[in-house]
């Protein structure tokens, strides 16, 4: 039998990938991914999507979810989950999600060209324990974590084999794939493309500024057509299916073209998105958020180290490079937030930040290429290099520690939110029971009030209110988001309540109501039930998570 498997690993050519060092570090991965997420995945616990999750009676229908994803570009996202069948089960999610990003972390390390074990363990565990995986894993979707692997593996075919046509044919491939999947993933390429161009500017024999910017052009070319792949795919599967488009996270914008005349705002939004999520509300428990800063400063000497020693090693077009990487460090915020070139109100959650992860990498990479430039010796021949580069490596394994602590705090959290959530419910019930003009088959509307006040929040984070106004999952409920359907989907999924909803003309009218001022003193997590033309109506109050205002 081993035979047979070591003639398969021969015909697809995959046995001399198979090195003990590649192995060591895929293992480390999963090894390091279990660690920081066994706890969602053996837990029933559920997001604010998940919590309202209804599976079709027909759930293998997989033209219907073509076409239904049509209308936000994600049109093969739904039929690659099918790869867990049609259940969303957390344990099998939790582990392809962790053996995913391991593989990941590989294609990463060979584009930034990392050969250190410490280098290589430092970004397969930062990979594989950040907020991104645990966005991954809370939503018990594969479709985030393979769009993002197709995407970096286009761009590893990009900087990795990009002499043949063949290897650009296949980098379009994977990166359409990726669109049509999860059209945010974009990003991912597009980060690591750019973070290995300014690499290479600030050092290297191999490329010149004139190669480097070939590649670029050609790359912009790839995803230019794999775009277009996208949106043409997307406008003919809407237009066979006859789906309207959605003004969904900017999908109306997209598939319509008209984010053209907002290209001006929307860019002045992309660095304003990027300050959110990499300056100001960090993904990492508070006490930390320096281990990003400290990178980024890092980062900036690094790339000044590296140029300096170009221009002593006669490097070509110094000057020309300067202006280079002037130019790429200026469009990183670019490369991170893509898609809010397209829609400027597109907010990212802790599933949409692997750009902002991958820039963190390319800190490693910098220190690797710095070391490696220096030799062994480095430490007596420049001690403040030596310095520089020991603060990185600590630098980043307390900003593991930080990622370690926010994850698990937040499935905590978010575990005492379910509970929170179904007793609430619970209450809901037994006083309809105890309503005796209310029968379970007449029609019922759950009106959701919200507040921001956080001194009527019920969980423990709100003594912090920097980790409360980051924590992911959702730290207050998970009843906020889709109002009557939340609260009426967790009755049905964790109650095993049915209930019959009024037409969608008298859920508009109680919507418009003067039930919601009438009712707004309630307390939070308190509740009223009245009637509205004949339809039962339970007020319901909630807070709503602040992690959703900084996206």
């Amino acid at each position: 039998m081993d035979l047979m498997i070591n003639d398969l690993y021969e015909a697809i050519k995959i046995k001399k990938y198979l090195t003990r060092e590649r192995i060591y570090i895929f293992v480390v991965g999963i090894i390091s991914g279990l660690i920081a997420h066994i706890y969602y995945m053996v837990n029933r616990i559920a997001s604010d999507d998940m919590a309202v999750i209804s599976y079709s009676e027909d759930p293998y229908n997989v033209i219907e979810y073509v076409i239904r994803g049509s209308a936000t570009g994600r049109w093969l996202g739904s039929v690659v989950d099918l790869v867990m069948t049609w259940y969303r089960s957390f344990y099998v999610a939790g582990w392809i999600t962790i053996v995913l990003m391991a593989l990941i972390s590989l294609f990463l390390i060979s584009c930034f060209n990392i050969k250190s074990k410490t280098g290589m363990v430092l970004t397969t565990v930062l990979i594989e324990i950040s907020p991104v995986t645990q966005g991954y894993v809370v939503l018990g979707e594969i479709s985030y974590v393979i769009a993002s692997l197709f995407a970096v593996i286009s761009a590893w075919l990009i900087i990795k084999r990009r002499g043949v046509l063949s290897t650009w044919i296949r980098a379009f491939i994977f990166l359409g794939l990726a669109l049509v999947i999860m059209p945010t993933n974009m990003s991912c390429m597009i980060t690591t493309i750019l973070l290995w161009a300014i690499s290479e500017l600030a050092y290297s024999k191999e490329n010149s500024a004139d190669d480097i910017i070939k590649l670029i052009l050609k790359a912009f070319v790839v995803l230019v057509m794999a775009g277009a792949f996208l949106l043409l795919s997307s406008s003919l599967i809407m237009k066979i299916g006859n789906v309207s488009s959605t003004g969904y996270q900017g999908a109306e914008q997209a598939v319509s073209g008209s984010f053209l005349t907002q290209l001006p705002l929307n860019l002045f939004q992309v660095y304003k998105k990027f300050i959110v999520q990499g300056l100001w509300k960090i993904q990492i428990v508070p006490v930390l958020r320096i281990t990003y800063y400290l990178a980024y400063i890092i980062d900036l000497i690094l790339i000044l180290v590296l140029w300096s020693q170009s221009k002593k090693d006669n490097v070509s077009s110094s000057g020309k490079r300067a202006v280079l990487i002037g130019i790429g460090l200026v469009l990183v915020p670019v490369a991170v937030c893509t898609i809010t070139v397209i829609s400027y109100g597109f907010m990212y959650r802790g599933q949409h930040r692997f750009p902002l992860m991958i820039l963190i990498i390319g800190g490693i990479m910098l220190t690797e290429k710095v070391s490696m430039l220096y030799g062994s010796a480095i430490k007596q021949k420049s001690k403040r290099i030596w310095n520089v580069c020991i603060i990185a490596i600590i630098n980043s394994v307390l900003m593991i520690y930080g990622f370690f602590l926010y994850d698990n705090i937040g499935y905590q959290m978010q575990h005492y939110v379910m509970e929170h959530d179904s007793a609430l419910c619970i209450r809901i019930l037994s006083a309809l029971d105890a309503n005796e003009d209310f029968e379970y088959s007449d029609p019922i509307y759950f009106l959701n009030i919200t507040t921001w006040d956080e001194n009527e929040a019920v969980t423990d984070a709100k003594y912090e209110p920097e980790l409360y106004s980051v924590i992911w999952p959702v730290v207050t409920t998970n009843l906020y988001c889709y109002g009557d359907i939340s609260i009426r989907r967790h009755m049905t999924n964790y109650e095993g309540v049915e209930f019959v909803s009024p037409s969608e003309e008298i859920q508009n009218e109680i919507e418009d109501s003067e039930l919601v001022e009438q009712y707004d003193d309630l307390k939070a997590w308190d509740f009223a039930i009245t009637t509205y033309k004949g339809v039962t109506v339970v007020v319901v109050k909630t807070v709503m998570p602040p992690n959703v205002l900084y996206g």
